[in-house]
C-alpha cells in the first residue's frame, strides 16, 4: 500500500490529485437518495439579499447541540456571553412536527458572476475572491408542502421572536446603566 501511495505521488502532479480529489469528495458529499428533495437558499436573491438566508443563520444556532465536533466561538462587543455557531462543517439536523431536516453550508465561490447581485461587482474588483454562502435544506419529499408551508414560516417567525428578544436585552441593558 505504502509503494502504492508513493508511486501514485510520483507520477501524478500535485494539482491533478488535488482536482480528482474535489470532484470525488463533492460527488459523495452532494449525493442523496432519490426521494430527498433540496432547497438552496443562498444570501442572495436577484441582487438583494435573501431575508431566510439571515433567519436561518440566526435560527440555526438554537439548534446546536453537545454532539456536534465542529463549531464556531467568538464574543462581540454588545455580548456579555460568548456566541456560538456551526462552522459548516457539520450537519444541523432540526426536527420539526415528526419530519427531519438537514441543514448544511455551502460557500460559492462567485467570482465570475456579477450580474445576479450588483454588490459583489466591487468585491469582485479586489484581489480577494467573493464567496457567496447559502444553506441546503434536505428533507424526504413526501414532507414537500409541510416544509414549504409550515416549516420555513417556522423559521421566520422563530428568527423574529430572537431579534425581538435581543432588542429588548439590548434596550433594557442600556436603560438601566
Amino acid at each position: 500500500m505504502m509503494l502504492l501511495r508513493t508511486a501514485i505521488n510520483d507520477l501524478i502532479p500535485l494539482n491533478i490529485r488535488t482536482y480528482i480529489i474535489s470532484k470525488l469528495q463533492s460527488f459523495f458529499i452532494n449525493y442523496q437518495p432519490n426521494n430527498q428533495v433540496s432547497l438552496q437558499i443562498d444570501q442572495y436573491w436577484d441582487g438583494t439579499t435573501n431575508n431566510l438566508f439571515y433567519a436561518a443563520k440566526e435560527y440555526l444556532p438554537t439548534k446546536i447541540s453537545n454532539t456536534y465536533k465542529s463549531l464556531k466561538v467568538g464574543k462581540l462587543p454588545k455580548h456579555n456571553n460568548l456566541v456560538l455557531a456551526f462552522d459548516g462543517k457539520q450537519t444541523v439536523v432540526d426536527e420539526f412536527e415528526d419530519i427531519k431536516v438537514k441543514w448544511k453550508l455551502v460557500k460559492n465561490s462567485n467570482k465570475d458572476d456579477v450580474f445576479d447581485n450588483p454588490k459583489k461587482e466591487y468585491k469582485h474588483k479586489s484581489s480577494k475572491d467573493y464567496e457567496e454562502n447559502g444553506f441546503v435544506l434536505s428533507f424526504d419529499e413526501k414532507h414537500r408542502d409541510k416544509v414549504m408551508e409550515k416549516y420555513l414560516p417556522h423559521v421566520l417567525i422563530t428568527h423574529e421572536a430572537i431579534k425581538a428578544v435581543s432588542r429588548i436585552k439590548y434596550f433594557s441593558v442600556f436603560k438601566y446603566k
